[in-house]
């Protein structure tokens, strides 16, 4: 099973969110993780391979052949159908360990058959038995991770594969749909649940098929299901609240896709309300505020980002707070390890000590700000202009401080607190009177 986590989908095109992001197969991993107790409890469907290794072997060679040359198309057609339908996608649905452990590897070398394929007939033909087989395997009483593999295969699918970019099939974002809209299939006499790692495998076809064009018949059903997926406020009993806000941020990264030309006003009130909810953790609160990077809002007409400017703010805030409570605590403990009697030394122990204050993730989190700041400033009114400039200016200085290499631990935390008190006063000033007294009366009472 870990192979079929290694799958690597770049979901973010940066150096700096690749890295940030490469939680996200942990994620899907600790879905699955959710769902496997139930799996030891429970027997699943498998399809049982009618040919053995030695007679697939003996087909594998006649049916690369067929793929890559017409002549042997036209003539050998059906043996695609007996390897792959009576072999290759029964053995994808095996459970035993050994077979769980080649999912990845099984579903690589068959995209892999599809996009080297040098008869267009032939791929064409193989991507209709691929979505057929694996459409029925995701639906159905599969185990987890061989449903979760499925689905990821689906949306692999392309119409097209020779085009740059490549052109996804549109049957296949239908069956991603159906997954994700869906919390269950009637199937013969029972009802088959669909887990959230299977939702969540389709979201990361959702997000492949809406970067290279989703077809129109299908755009308003792929943004309704996403913004039901943000909406959705309680995980499932086995899902954590991290791996579910994981797929909220997903599913708003499906909508970026859609609308980077200018969002919807209820799509900007759905990333507005990401960036603002602190049921989130941090990073997918900046995750989803980066987002607004990849959104050309400078063509976005009756948009009142005054809301978004105040989701930032706030952000802002509670990424600081954060920030400079760890960093107090950073200092405290650094100082408290040089000699008690020589201050310059316990100091010089905090600049130089081998403890490293995480100005990765520091760094990461307010340039997640800022960018997303960029893009928006272009669709807001002038005073809403102003104060989100005031924000990205604010956060410039310690942003080249953490980038700094040779900025020393106390460089940081210093300015860490520094920036905390200019955000704070800043964002007060945003907004009303009557909010400011009532953050002010807080501030007394303590």
């Amino acid at each position: 099973m870990f192979t079929l986590l290694q799958s690597r989908h770049s979901f973010f095109q940066s150096p700096r969110t690749l890295v940030r992001h490469m939680i996200v197969p942990m994620a899907v991993a600790l879905v699955l993780s959710l769902t496997i107790p139930s799996a030891l409890a429970q027997r699943y469907s498998v399809f049982t391979p009618k040919l053995n290794d030695k007679e697939a072997k003996s087909l594998w060679r006649v049916t690369s052949q067929a793929v890559n040359n017409a002549a042997a198309f036209q003539t050998d057609k059906s043996k695609i159908d007996e390897y792959f339908m009576k072999y290759y996608f029964p053995l994808m649905t095996q459970d035993d360990p050994k077979n769980l452990g080649e999912l990845g590897e099984r579903r690589e070398d068959l995209v892999k058959w599809l996009r080297e394929a040098k008869v267009p007939e032939a791929q064409e033909h193989l991507t209709g038995l691929t979505l057929k087989a694996e459409r029925i395997i995701s639906r159905g009483n599969f185990h987890p991770a061989v449903r979760y593999n499925a689905a990821l295969i689906v949306g692999l699918l392309d119409k097209e594969y020779a085009t740059a970019p490549p052109v996804p099939l549109p049957e296949g974002t239908l069956a991603l749909l159906e997954l994700l809209e869906q919390n269950e299939f009637a199937l013969k006499d029972k009802k088959v649940k669909v887990p959230a790692s299977v939702k969540a495998a389709a979201l990361v076809g959702l997000e492949r098929h809406a970067r290279f064009g989703i077809s129109a018949e299908y755009t308003d059903r792929v943004t309704k299901a996403s913004l039901a997926a943000i909406a959705d406020t309680e995980p499932e009993e086995e899902v954590s609240k991290s791996v579910h806000h994981w797929m909220k941020c997903m599913a708003a990264r499906v909508l970026v896709r859609q609308y980077a030309e200018g969002p919807t006003v209820e799509v900007q009130t759905s990333l507005t309300g990401l960036i603002s909810d602190d049921k989130m953790g941090l990073e997918d609160r900046c995750c989803a505020a980066e987002l607004l990077e990849k959104i050309n809002y400078a063509k976005a007409g009756g948009i009142n980002g005054t809301a978004a400017v105040l989701a930032l703010g706030q952000l802002a805030q509670d990424v600081l707070k954060e920030e400079a409570k760890e960093s107090a605590e950073f200092e405290q403990e650094a100082l408290t390890q040089g000699p008690i009697n020589n201050r310059s030394l316990r100091r010089n122990n905090l600049d130089r000590g081998a403890s490293e204050y995480p100005r990765c993730r520091l760094l990461n989190r307010l340039k997640c700000i800022a960018q997303g700041s960029n893009s928006l400033v272009d669709g807001l009114s002038d005073e809403a202009k102003q104060n989100l400039q005031k924000l990205v200016d604010s956060l410039k200085p310690t942003i080249s401080v953490v980038a700094d290499k040779d900025s020393g631990n106390l460089h940081i935390t210093e300015a860490v607190q520094e920036l905390k008190t200019e955000i704070d006063a800043l964002v007060k000033s945003w907004k009303p009177p009557k909010a400011k007294a009532e953050d002010g009366d807080a501030d007394a009472t303590g």
